[in-house]
C-alpha cells in the first residue's frame, strides 16, 4: 500500500468515526463575535450620521435643529400624517432603523 493510499484510507476511517460536538466550540465562539459586533455597530450607527453626497442635509427634527439619528427616528415614529398624505414622510424608514 502506498503512502498516498494510506493517507485515503485513514481520512475515510476518521469520517466515519462519531463526532463529538459537545466539546467543538467554535461555532458559539463565531456567534458569539458576530453578536457583540452587530451591538456595537448598531450602537455606533444610532449615534453617527454620515453623509451619501456632502451636499445632503443634516438629519433635523421637525422643528429643523441638527440631530443624533437615535432621537431622529424616535421622533419620527410619532410623526402625524400631512393632510394629502395617508402615513407620514418618513415613519417607515425610522420604523427599520429602529430594528
Amino acid at each position: 500500500m502506498s503512502e498516498g493510499e494510506e493517507i485515503i484510507l485513514n481520512a475515510a476511517a476518521s469520517a466515519l468515526e462519531p463526532y463529538d460536538a459537545s466539546k467543538d466550540s467554535v461555532p458559539g465562539l463565531i456567534l458569539g463575535i458576530q453578536a457583540m459586533l452587530g451591538t456595537a455597530w448598531w450602537i455606533v450607527g444610532m449615534f453617527t450620521y454620515i453623509k451619501n453626497n456632502s451636499n445632503d442635509a443634516n438629519l433635523q427634527t421637525i422643528a429643523g435643529v441638527d440631530t443624533f439619528p437615535i432621537l431622529w427616528w424616535w421622533e419620527r415614529l410619532g410623526e402625524k400624517a400631512e393632510e394629502e398624505e395617508t402615513t407620514p414622510k418618513y415613519q417607515w424608514i425610522a420604523f427599520s432603523l429602529f430594528f
